[in-house]
């Protein structure tokens, strides 16, 4: 009953990646139950609403985190890839512009997205994060991934 809210999701995400889905939500609301101002419950929320296949519950879920916390990082990337799903990507380049602004290293979640995505056939997707990457990322610490990013751009017109 007094279990940290932290331990609570660490113990959520990994019965979502279980599949006992109705166990990490019914944890997850135990610690929420226990802190209410933690976006990142909600964040994880989100995530294993997204491992479920509920989209909207998951977007609920990252929106009202980002209600909590404006810098929510993690939450507005997830609210970027969701956005670019459904077709919308300067909603996308929005979210990932607030994530990247509180917390350069979405830049790396950007980056492996894009892969993902590129090796999966979605190109378009793929594009998307890769504009996003090379109009953003700082060349001081990605100068070799601007590099292979700009050459997969150019080589997918």
């Amino acid at each position: 009953p007094d279990a940290d809210p932290d331990l609570l999701s660490t113990r959520a995400l990994s019965l979502a990646r279980l599949h006992r889905f109705e166990e990490a939500v019914a944890t997850l609301s135990r610690a929420r139950d226990r802190d209410r101002s933690n976006p990142m419950l909600l964040v994880h929320l989100g995530t294993v609403h997204l491992t479920r296949g509920q989209r909207a519950a998951a977007r609920d879920a990252f929106t009202e985190a980002i209600r909590i916390d404006a810098n929510a990082a993690r939450a507005h990337s997830s609210l970027g890839v969701l956005a670019l799903e459904d077709g919308q990507p300067a909603q996308a380049a929005e979210h990932w512009r607030a994530a990247v602004s509180v917390d350069p290293s979405e830049h790396d979640k950007l980056l492996s997205l894009g892969i993902a995505f590129a090796r999966g056939g979605r190109a378009k997707e793929a594009r998307a994060c890769f504009e996003f990457f090379a109009a953003n990322a700082p060349p001081s610490r990605y100068a070799a991934d601007l590099d292979r990013v700009r050459a997969w751009l150019r080589g997918t017109r």
